[in-house]
């Protein structure tokens, strides 16, 4: 029994590695772990109430980008009525973005 443990575990293992040098994206390719992103929302209603984003959003749901933000402001605006203030700041590799948003929508200063 232990035999067919220890083949299916190298088996295993070189598949991973045969699939983790393709250049063709898929599960266990490099290409998975690629982006790694991150956000900080600071949000708040028109009354000053702190808005939670994951009461909104899938908690699986982790690489946000700015498509993303404004569709969730679109979102709180048009199905709860909702008009954000605040920013979020969006971390992409080495790059910050800082994303202003006032009575819903993302405005540029």
């Amino acid at each position: 029994m232990n035999v067919i443990y220890t083949a299916t575990f190298f088996a295993y293992v070189i598949f991973l590695t045969w699939r983790g040098f393709r250049p063709r994206p898929g599960f266990a390719s490099w290409h998975m772990f690629a982006a790694v992103s991150r956000c900080r929302y600071e949000l708040r209603t028109q009354d000053g109430e702190g808005i939670n984003i994951w009461e909104y959003v899938p908690h699986s749901y982790l690489n946000q980008n700015r498509m993303f933000v404004e569709l969730l402001l679109l979102y709180l605006r048009t199905v709860h009525g909702v008009k954000a203030n605040g920013r979020v700041e969006l971390f992409e590799g080495f790059t910050t973005e800082l994303l202003n948003v006032r009575d819903g929508h993302v405005v540029d200063c």
